[in-house]
């Protein structure tokens, strides 16, 4: 029988993402779950381990509901005070937040800087002619919801394939990830897989160099699209869209590049 949740009265989520583990994570989460069964806490308390929640530079880190309190640098014997005072006192321990309801900024001493602005730059690209050209992100958590939305205008997107054969996203039938890091793109006739998610230096070197690791946004008077090459600068696919549909290129302006305010050109 699993844990009967009506008897949980505190939830301790673990982050189990890659930086956590690499700092440690698995020591503090068994000291964690070594001393609520010892305390005889472990009906009414719940431990998860989650992926990655997104605070790596904090890491390893839990959230602590309810109260929202994300914790950040655990080892085995913070943890333990953490719980302590959550279960026994019903309050946080300061020292070792990174946030909680009610705070205006984060408690964090390895902040990343935040990302920096996108500009478009006029270029003369060897495929792509004369256009503005502005860096995406290439984490799936942009690259993906980006073909998700084409998806829902479909009738005016295009693909071309590294060979150079384009195809109509109209007569695409269907799109979903297919493994942990590629997804597939399906004709009636022919398929094309992208690798979008983050691959480990574990697997093979071919699957590592079929990644986007470079999205360019790009536009002319007579073209706009998106352009996904490789790190070693292979082209992987170009996505067209017809410049009429002004739906997808104010997408990609204020979802992929964070333009609120419409296209920036960077000053010579």
């Amino acid at each position: 029988m699993g844990k009967d949740l009506s008897k949980v009265e505190t939830t301790f989520y673990f982050c189990d993402g890659g930086s956590c583990r690499k700092a440690g994570s698995d020591l503090p989460l068994r000291s964690a779950r070594a001393y609520l069964r010892n305390a005889q806490l472990w009906e009414n308390t719940h431990t998860v381990r989650t992926r990655c929640n997104g605070r790596c530079e904090d890491a390893p880190t839990c959230i602590v509901q309810p109260g929202n309190y994300w914790y950040k640098h655990l080892d085995t014997v913070n943890v333990v005070d953490i719980i302590q005072s959550h279960i026994d006192e019903e309050k946080p321990v300061s020292a070792h937040l990174i946030f909680q309801d009610g705070w205006e900024q984060m408690q964090s001493e390895k902040e990343r800087p935040a990302a920096k602005d996108s500009f478009f730059v006029e270029k003369e690209d060897a495929e792509l002619g004369q256009v503005f050209m502005a860096r995406g992100f290439t984490s799936d958590q942009y690259t993906y919801p980006l073909l998700v939305f084409l998806m829902s205008h479909k009738e005016h997107v295009s693909i071309t394939k590294p060979c150079g054969t384009t195809l109509s996203f109209s007569n695409l039938q269907h799109f979903e990830y297919v493994d942990t890091y590629k997804a597939k793109l399906q004709w009636e006739e022919t398929n094309f897989e992208i690798t979008l998610g983050l691959v480990p230096k574990t697997e093979p070197l071919d699957l590592q160099q079929s990644k986007v690791s470079v999205t360019d946004f790009f536009y002319s008077e007579q073209k706009r699209g998106v352009r996904f090459k490789n790190k070693l600068g292979k082209h992987l696919a170009t996505l067209m869209f017809e410049p009429e549909n002004t739906a997808i290129w104010d997408y990609c302006l204020k979802v992929q590049l964070n333009m609120l305010s419409g296209e920036r050109i960077a000053e010579r």
